[in-house]
């Protein structure tokens, strides 16, 4: 069958001027007697209507035709028998068929052998439902197999049927791609040691992973559709809050923080987490939360703090017996040697030179034992910390320091600092201490200032140097090492232990060493 089958129509011829012709030659014949016919009688018909009619449907045709030559879909025409009657040429180029060949083949030839029987249970269904859509494979000329969504109509003409296909295999081969890439993703996110939430903009649970079941002894799916907040230990919701405002500054936007979980026991864990706004993504949607249990690690980490709190006390204790030991005891016993020695010099006038010279020589190494140690002691513990306070303790560290080190210290004490609590003053001084001898063994600064305030409930201490600097790699803050040095991490665990903080600045204009610490009982 040819395309006039599918968008054309046949003539149709009435004969009615044959008949009359007919009729007329018959009536001349009858006889001479017969009168001439003077004139012909006819009757017209307006078909104004018709012929536009004919028009339009000649004109409808040629644009049936024109979407049918031109569809960029594959469009093919079957009669009853699922033999092909037309093919437009999408649907040569999607099969790789010539239209001729298509127009010689059924349904069932581009239809795989181990299709055949679905795709005849499916073309029954069709020819009674009239209507069908699906994917469907076909065979290509070539012998190959190509993935088409189709979508179908019964008897568009009687005994005709359309099918409109388009090829999908790229995208079955991306979706398969994505299907086994979600597999694999799913399998990483159910087996990780780490938890994995999604949660929604106002904090809703939408997902745990089964590692977050198990961290906080869950049953798979229980945390689904609680809010986030509602586990949190009450100290950690104001900071949590905080930071969850943070993630909507912008798709992409990510905060990290510790913070306490309730377990299912009751209990609290310690858990660290990355937050990251995906809510953008529309493959996402969410805010996805990794996490993991942190708790023995913050128990070890406290252990280790009270240990090295300890440790620096012990340390302070002992060298306020050294120095004192030094300055009671082994100060003393100096001093008194020296006033011997000046004495038998002051009885021996009629010694030989040579023995007045070595008195006199034994007499200053005496006294000058005797000054080192009491800088020792000093320096171990000054008494002047416990018996004026810390403001008189570093007057007498700083001038120390300028005069043995040759580098002009400056010392700035606000006019309100007062007195602080024993604990704090120590260490301040010795965060001075220590500061002061990094300036002289590593800054290489001819200068260094030293600023001292009271600010509200927190005092502040600064100390400046302009020397090198530090390597950039060895400057951090309170939770971590600002230098290999041991100096400094004694001053760290010295102010986290009072609830305080530090800041190493450095570059290589100068060091500033910056500590905060908050004075208990004040507003």
């Amino acid at each position: 069958m040819g395309r006039s089958r599918s968008f054309r129509s046949a003539g149709i011829s009435s004969g009615r001027k044959a008949d009359l012709e007919r009729e007329q030659r018959g009536r001349r014949g009858a006889g001479n007697d017969v009168p001439s016919i003077l004139a012909h009688l006819g009757t017209a018909r307006d078909v104004t209507e018709r012929r536009r009619t004919q028009e339009e449907l000649r004109q409808s045709r040629r644009w049936l035709e024109a979407l049918f030559d031109n569809a960029l879909e594959a469009m093919l025409l079957a009669d009853n028998e699922a033999r092909y009657v037309d093919a437009n040429p999408a649907a040569c180029a999607l099969t790789g068929f010539s239209r001729e060949e298509l127009l010689r083949m059924t349904v069932w030839d581009v239809t795989p052998v181990t299709s055949l029987e679905v795709g005849r249970d499916l073309w029954r269904a069709f020819i009674g439902a009239g209507k069908q859509s699906g994917e469907y494979t076909l065979r290509r000329k070539d012998g190959s197999n190509v993935e088409v969504e189709y979508r179908a109509v019964a008897h568009i003409i009687p005994g005709l049927h359309l099918s409109v296909l388009a090829d999908v295999t790229d995208r079955e081969r991306a979706e398969e791609a994505l299907r086994a890439r979600e597999k694999r993703f799913r399998a990483m996110i159910e087996n990780s040691l780490d938890a994995i939430a999604l949660v929604d903009a106002e904090g809703t649970i939408l997902y745990d992973s089964p590692a977050a079941n198990r961290i906080l002894g869950r049953a798979a799916g229980e945390m689904i559709g609680r809010r986030f907040f509602e586990d949190l230990h009450p100290e950690d919701v104001e900071n949590a809050t905080r930071l969850f405002r943070e993630l909507h500054v912008g798709p992409g936007s990510s905060v990290r923080s510790e913070v306490r979980f309730r377990h299912k026991d009751g209990s609290y864990r310690w858990l660290e987490a990355v937050a990251t706004n995906l809510l953008a993504e529309p493959s996402v949607g969410a805010i996805v939360a990794n996490y993991r249990d942190v708790t023995e690690r913050k128990r070890a980490e406290e252990e280790l703090r009270q240990l090295s709190s300890r440790l620096i006390r012990l340390r302070d204790e002992e060298r306020r017996r050294i120095a004192r030991e030094l300055h009671d005891s082994t100060g003393q016993s100096l001093a008194a040697l020296a006033m011997r020695l000046s004495a038998i010099g002051h009885a021996g006038s009629r010694w030989r030179p040579a023995t007045r010279k070595a008195l006199a020589e034994s007499q200053a190494l005496a006294e000058q034992c005797s000054r080192e140690i009491r800088t020792l002691s000093y320096l171990l513990h000054p008494p002047l910390l416990d018996e004026i306070g810390l403001v008189s303790a570093l007057r007498w560290l700083v001038d120390g320091f300028s005069e043995r080190s040759g580098i002009g210290a400056a010392l700035d004490v606000g006019a309100d600092l007062g007195r602080l609590p024993r604990e704090a003053e120590t260490t301040l001084f010795r965060v001075v201490q220590e500061s002061l001898a990094n300036v002289h063994r590593h800054s290489g600064s001819a200068s260094a200032a030293i600023r001292l305030v009271r600010k509200g409930g927190e005092v502040v201490l600064e100390v400046e140097d302009h020397g090198r600097g530090m390597a950039p790699a060895g400057i951090q803050g309170t939770d971590g090492p600002v230098t290999p040095g041991v100096g400094i991490a004694g001053m760290r665990e010295r102010v986290r232990e009072l609830g305080g903080r530090l800041k190493v600045d450095s570059s290589a204009a100068g060091t500033v060493v910056r500590v905060v610490l908050p004075l208990a009982g004040s507003p």
